[in-house]
């Protein structure tokens, strides 16, 4: 009884454990081609994502319990002010309230799309988890437990190289190599706009998966924890 009540509570776990599946069958099924339609953009590989994790997710929950799933969920700005929205978000409730909730961003990138600009759009889903994370308030509505940072991408630069490389040094590197950086500066145009800036509270490990030789696709995770 006890080791039942264990599994019951232990939320983080389960939570990893489905996540962890989800992740590789999504990535089978994306390298195999056994989704009835290519994916080739966010919105794809939001929707099949979505569905994979659901499907898992609904396998690992005990009596009494339920998981859930959302999709572009919104998160904590006052009315009025417009909303920002979530990619995913899931979790376990009890009684229809969400007792453990993670909040996932989702990123897809080609080559042809604009290295540094979209190196600092990662960051800003980074950034953005690291706030949900270290928020207070209602779980699933204005904080979240963990977070998951995914991202696709056909180029291998973003595995291998940092945006800012050769400019000026007031302007920090920032990369997805290694480890994330805990601040990073940033606009694309110097003379007519002010920069952006991004504060994370830590860095975070950065877990590219090992290319199996077979496909042109790069394939990263960061767990956002606190």
């Amino acid at each position: 009884m006890t080791e039942l009540q264990s599994i019951k509570t232990d939320y983080p776990s389960r939570m990893k454990k489905i996540l962890d599946e989800a992740w590789e069958v999504f990535k089978w099924q994306f390298r195999n081609g056994t989704f009835n339609v290519e994916i080739d953009n966010e919105a794809g590989f939001q929707f099949y994502f979505a569905s994979t994790i659901k499907r898992i997710g609904e396998m690992r929950v005990c009596s009494n319990e339920d998981f859930y799933l959302e999709v572009e969920t919104k998160w904590g700005v006052p009315s009025g002010k417009g909303s920002e929205r979530i990619d995913i978000t899931c979790g376990f409730k009890e009684d229809n309230r969400k007792i453990y909730a993670c909040a996932i961003e989702l990123k897809f990138f080609k080559t042809e799309h604009t290295f540094t600009s979209k190196m600092f759009k990662a960051y800003q889903d980074i950034a953005a988890l690291d706030k949900r994370v270290n928020a207070n308030g209602e779980e699933g509505v204005t904080r979240y437990s963990e977070g998951r940072f995914y991202l696709i991408t056909d180029s291998e630069s973003y595995k291998k190289k940092n945006a800012y490389k050769t400019k000026a040094d007031d302007y920090p590197e920032f990369g997805l190599v290694e480890k994330t950086v805990k601040y990073v500066r940033y606009h694309d145009n110097r003379e007519t706009k002010l920069p952006q800036e991004l504060h994370l509270t830590k860095e975070y490990e950065v877990e590219w998966d090992p290319s199996d030789g077979q496909s042109d696709w790069y394939f990263l995770e960061i767990d956002i924890t606190k």
